[in-house]
């Protein structure tokens, strides 16, 4: 499974919009909060799976230092609920 996701910036709103497809034909978009550091973002949204099933989830990313990111996401959906978790490293 593949997916993209785009992040714009929403000036009337304040805050990121972001959408997502895969190449499974899951679709959907959400919204990006940032604390005021610019270190943690608050992630919700709402989407459609492969079968055209209904989810919806919450999550964050943390910025731990220059080069790592680590999330998390809870989603539920048709098959009940998931939790995703993940550490990001930049290489150089």
């Amino acid at each position: 499974m593949t997916f993209v996701e785009y992040w714009t910036w929403d000036a009337k709103a304040g805050k990121y919009r972001t959408w997502y497809f895969s190449d499974w034909g899951e679709f959907g978009g959400g919204w990006v909060t940032s604390a005021t550091d610019g270190n943690k973002y608050r992630m919700t949204g709402n989407g459609q799976d492969a079968k055209g099933n209904k989810t919806g989830g919450s999550g964050t990313m943390t910025f731990t230092d220059k080069d790592t990111l680590e999330w998390t996401w809870n989603e539920s959906g048709p098959e009940g609920k998931m939790e995703f978790k993940g550490t990001m490293k930049r290489k150089r």
